[in-house]
């Protein structure tokens, strides 16, 4: 099976026009995401409250990093717009990769911890500009049918690096912990191999596109579709939807993801167990992101082999279940007592089931309603939403689960945190957007029957007329 799977992966296994770019990418996503992993919410808070001891309100920050760094995505979009892809995304990398270094250099102490959260929120801006970018690539070099599975092997491969990269670097961390700064630039060296390869990729078509986007306002043909923000939402009210439901989602994820992992470390921190102290590194990783990683890289080819098949509106209805699942699970986890809190592994496992899924519909899924034209608009347009909900979500969930007891608002309202009871916050979030999608698919395929009804009444007419 591993034979199988590892021969699937080669460049020579893919289609003969996606082999360049895809070679390029391999490489880069077998090094790259080492770097990445290293500034994941899951990852990056383990040592911002091991280490340097910051408080909730920066490690909501750190959390709520890479959903409100997807607002500059706009911002990367007009920055590229008429200049190489391919370039501004490897430059982007390479900035992550100078923040990563940065890290390494901190001094431990509070200007310290301050200044790990502003890196830890660029480095989040800089992947946001990679991931509006990077459809536009995927759009160019890898056919719509087989658009997922090229993808999807990509994105597995990224996941199991993220899963598992940061294990061996936290584990050394239990012996010393100022072996991050050595072992975070050495991370830095080695992903910088991945840069270089991702500036290789060539853009199948890059010159069309570059001619297309820096021509006038006055230039461009006025049956061209509009590309504004709020012009897409106007014009295309099945994406105007999607975006509705995928928000309700979204805010219902973010929520709960900063609430379980807070309450991990806070668990891990609170327990003397003899087992617990001697990983109290690892663990807190292995539970926020290796589970949830490792069960994303198993099932990403399911759920790829299903997108291939259907629309995203249809696609989301089935994938909500896992969302709901998962949310449901942290609180009955929770319900169960201090005790029990390692069981909280059972519904990170079905975060991980939702994480594959949803690592392919947020990357691919605005492909189903954009003009090819438009892809990275469209794509900015979900990166942006994803960032407005980012800038309150996870301070919402660190206020509903400690409280803000000690805090100058005490002084007016007392409010000691519901707890693990958010989770059933987050379950109703996620009930509503799946119910949402439901109802959006049904209206999609209602929209295409009409259609498809209109379109062979004309071809009557004129086979009558012929």
């Amino acid at each position: 099976m591993i034979t199988r799977m590892t021969q699937s992966m080669a460049p020579s296994a893919q289609p003969y026009m996606t082999r360049q770019s895809y070679r390029q990418e391999l490489i880069t996503v077998m090094l790259f995401p080492l770097a990445i992993s290293l500034f994941e919410g899951s990852v990056i808070t383990v040592l911002a409250k091991m280490v340097f001891d910051v408080g909730w309100f920066a490690f909501a920050t750190m959390m709520a990093a890479p959903m409100f760094a997807n607002l500059t995505s706009f911002a990367w979009t007009r920055l590229a717009k008429g200049r190489r892809k391919v370039s501004v995304i490897a430059s982007l990398q390479a900035t992550l990769l100078v923040c990563l270094i940065a890290v390494a250099l901190l001094p431990v102490s509070p200007l310290g911890g301050l200044l790990l959260v502003c890196f830890t929120v660029l480095s989040r801006c800089c992947l946001a500009g990679v991931a509006t970018l990077r459809s536009t690539v995927w759009r160019q070099n890898y056919p719509r049918r087989s658009r997922a599975k090229i993808t999807s092997k990509l994105v597995l491969i990224t996941s199991l690096v993220l899963a598992l990269g940061p294990i061996p670097i936290y584990k050394l961390l239990e012996y010393d912990e100022t072996l991050y700064r050595p072992l975070y630039i050495a991370v830095a060296v080695i992903a910088a191999i991945g840069v270089f390869a991702y500036s290789r990729i060539r853009l199948r078509e890059e010159k069309q596109l570059l001619n297309h986007e820096r021509r006038d306002k006055k230039d461009i043909d006025s049956s061209e579709p509009s590309a504004t923000f709020l012009s897409v939402l106007k014009n295309d009210k099945f994406y105007r939807h999607y975006m509705t439901w995928q928000f309700f989602a979204g805010v219902g994820n973010m929520m709960g993801e900063t609430a379980i992992i807070a309450l991990i470390i806070h668990w891990v921190r609170q327990d003397n167990s003899d087992w617990i102290t001697n990983y109290r590194f690892v663990i807190p990783v292995i539970l926020s992101a290796t589970i949830p990683m490792i069960v994303a890289t198993l099932t990403i080819p399911l759920w790829a082999r299903y997108m291939d098949r259907v629309h995203i509106t249809r696609f989301r209805t089935k994938h909500a279940y896992t969302w709901v699942f998962a949310q449901f699970g942290y609180w009955v986890i929770g319900m169960m007592g201090p005790a029990m809190w390692p069981l909280v592994a059972l519904p990170r496992i079905v975060q991980g089931l939702a994480r594959s899924g949803g690592l392919l519909a947020w990357n691919l899924g605005h492909n189903d309603f954009a003009d090819k034209r438009l892809v990275t608009t469209y794509m900015g347009i979900h990166v942006t939403l994803t960032g407005v909900r980012g800038l309150f979500s996870p301070y919402l969930a660190v206020l509903l689960l400690f409280g803000w007891e000690g805090s100058w608002l005490s002084e007016y309202i007392s409010f000691s945190g519901i707890e693990h009871h958010i989770f059933l916050i987050t379950t109703v979030f996620c009930l509503i957007a799946q119910a949402g999608f439901f109802w959006l698919d049904r209206m999609y395929k209602k929209q295409k029957e009409a259609e498809n009804k209109y379109e062979l009444k004309d071809q009557e007419k004129s086979t009558a007329v012929d």
